[in-house]
């Protein structure tokens, strides 16, 4: 049994349509976008992958046209616009004018590259409307904090689903969204597409908790304490190599960003509660989860030895990633261009490594899960620099009138995403691109 997909997309197309024209409730809606960026269950797969995300850029495109002078007065937005025109022309030439070849001989419909550039690009410009939706009115602080709240209980939500999975074996996934999750044996889901996913919205719900740390209510503090005690739960009994690295990372990120914070705060008597009782959820998250499961997980982490046992960045990738810069690699006049948008798995599926043949045989139809590497294949050096630039515009307006080691907890979710979207692809990363453009707002309204 599922929920009926055409019910579902009426929910999606309705309910932030009445709150947008009739109700007028931005806060809610921005509450709205932040929940359909950290659980899948929104996203129906029987309509060519068509998102809640995207279907709310759609619905907002006349208000934004309305209000179109707000957001073309900002530099960042003017990139933005200058880098899809870029794709625009690269996609118009490697979908259109000289499309190219499929080596598999196996990609048909929406696969093949008059459809998939014209796909990729339109879900880039619907993606790129509800960002700026966010940019309008995230400039209110309330709205900011309901943000960063939201992604907190839904990390959590999604861990509570996963934990209810384990023991009930119910496909929350599925009923939702009408497709088949991907199987992993001994992993779980929740409301999340793979293990993952699932892992990876876990880390960042943990670091957006450490974002706030002192920056909330002590009440507050202590009801938001209970959620990342849920995801740190459903973290560890979820374990995964993309969710450990971006945990990790993040970590790093905000060790140094907020290092004079913590030195002031951290032997405080709530700080050191925090740690402790953090430190205890881990010991008896790990503690509770069977020895079938840390089998699992050793299975888990032996596949992937190639991260350290490779001699090549090529071979220390995953399969869609490392076909792509193989395809690089060996064909460096496309380097300067790149492959189009959404192009790259086609001429990349004849550079699938030897040791990922075996179980793509048709070729790969996925794209790179690194938005470095995805951004690279989509324009090239060119697009990747105008892609950078950008990103570059919005950490240094971010930074503005920040001390470093003590960075507020906003600016900070901004540099969080888009540092973290560079090494693994997450719809959060859009929340805080709208985050960081907001900063423009403000200023713009001054």
């Amino acid at each position: 049994m599922i929920l009926p997909q055409p019910l579902l997309l009426a929910f999606c197309l309705l309910f932030p349509t009445i709150l947008l024209y009739v109700r007028k409730r931005h806060d809610i809606l921005v509450i709205w976008l932040a929940l359909v960026c950290t659980v899948d269950i929104f996203n129906s797969q029987q309509y060519m992958n068509l998102t809640a995300l995207k279907l709310f850029g759609a619905i907002a495109l006349p208000y934004l046209i309305l209000n179109r002078k707000q957001l073309w007065n900002l530099w960042a937005v003017k990139v933005l616009a200058i880098y899809f025109l870029y794709l625009c022309l690269v996609g118009l030439w490697f979908g259109h004018i000289f499309p190219w070849h499929d080596p598999t001989g196996f990609k048909s419909g929406r696969d093949i590259p008059q459809w998939r550039s014209i796909i990729h690009l339109g879900s880039f410009f619907l993606e790129a409307m509800a960002v700026l939706y966010l940019s309008l009115h995230l400039r209110d602080e309330k709205n900011k904090k309901n943000v960063a709240f939201t992604i907190i209980i839904g990390a959590a939500t999604s861990s509570l689903a996963a934990i209810v999975e384990q023991f009930t074996q119910y496909n929350f996934y599925t009923f939702f969204t009408g497709h088949i999750m991907t199987f992993v044996p001994e992993r779980v889901h929740g409301f999340n597409y793979e293990p993952r996913g699932l892992s990876q919205i876990a880390s960042y719900g943990i670091l957006v908790f450490f974002c706030l740390l002192g920056y909330v209510k002590r009440q507050t503090y202590f009801l938001l304490f209970l959620m990342p005690l849920m995801i740190l739960a459903g973290f560890c009994y979820n374990i995964s190599m993309t969710g450990v690295i971006t945990l990790f990372v993040g970590l790093v990120i905000i060790l140094l960003a907020r290092l004079k914070f913590l030195l002031t705060h951290l032997f405080k008597r709530t700080s050191l509660i925090t740690v402790l009782i953090l430190a205890i959820v881990v010991s008896g998250s790990l503690y509770w989860i069977s020895e079938k499961r840390l089998h699992s997980y050793y299975v888990h982490y032996d596949a992937r030895d190639y991260l350290v046992r490779s001699q090549t960045l090529t071979e220390k990738l995953e399969v869609f990633d490392a076909a792509a810069v193989n395809f690089f690699a060996q064909n460096s006049k496309y380097s300067i261009f790149g492959a189009g948008p959404g192009l790259v798995s086609i001429p990349s599926s004849a550079y699938i490594l030897k040791r990922d043949q075996g179980a793509w045989p048709n070729g790969i139809t996925a794209l790179p899960h690194m938005g470095a590497i995805l951004q690279f294949s989509n324009g090239g050096f060119l697009g990747l620099a105008i892609w950078l630039y950008f990103f570059f515009v919005i950490i240094r307006e971010n930074l503005r009138k920040q001390t470093l080691g003590d960075i507020q907890p906003y600016p900070l979710i901004t540099i969080l995403c888009l540092l973290l979207y560079l090494l693994q692809i997450r719809y959060l990363f859009l929340v805080g691109l709208g985050m960081g453009l907001s900063t423009f707002a403000n200023k713009n309204d001054k």
